[in-house]
């Protein structure tokens, strides 16, 4: 319950403190997990690049968060007030609709979790619920 998140958070983690996504600005990157612990623990990431640059800066430019702000993340995160946090704090433009299909801890019916959360914003549950995927794989 906890591995595959983590993971996540790891090769996320990886790809932005390596200069994976600066050197590739224009990578389209999806990450499961709602971004795993990313989006949550952000500035820590921040943090370590300031306090740190010679480490964690060492291949980046800027702080982390500017990276994350360019991946999308989907919606598995199983709590509204989670998916209510990642879509404030990533935009609804880098949010989508997820399953974790065929797996034990997908979501049921990820429609309805999304539309519990944006109620009646109609444009950010069209950018989630498909959008966003349908620009994702263009």
């Amino acid at each position: 319950m906890v591995g595959r998140p983590a993971e996540s958070t790891l090769s996320l983690a990886g790809l932005i403190l390596t200069g994976v996504l600066e050197r590739f600005p224009g990578l389209r990157l999806g990450v499961v997990h709602g971004g795993g612990f990313a989006p949550f623990q952000v500035g820590r990431l921040d943090r370590g690049f300031h306090e740190k640059p010679g480490l964690v800066g060492k291949h980046i430019s800027k702080p982390p968060s500017e990276y994350l702000k360019d991946v999308y993340v989907d919606t598995v995160v199983h709590q509204p007030a989670a998916l209510r946090y990642l879509i404030d704090y990533m935009g609804p433009e880098r949010v989508m609709l997820g399953t974790d299909y065929p797996f034990e801890m997908g979501d049921s019916d990820p429609v309805e979790f999304i539309r519990s959360v944006v109620r009646d914003d109609e444009e950010a549950f069209r950018v989630i619920s498909g959008g966003n995927a349908a620009v994702l794989i263009d």
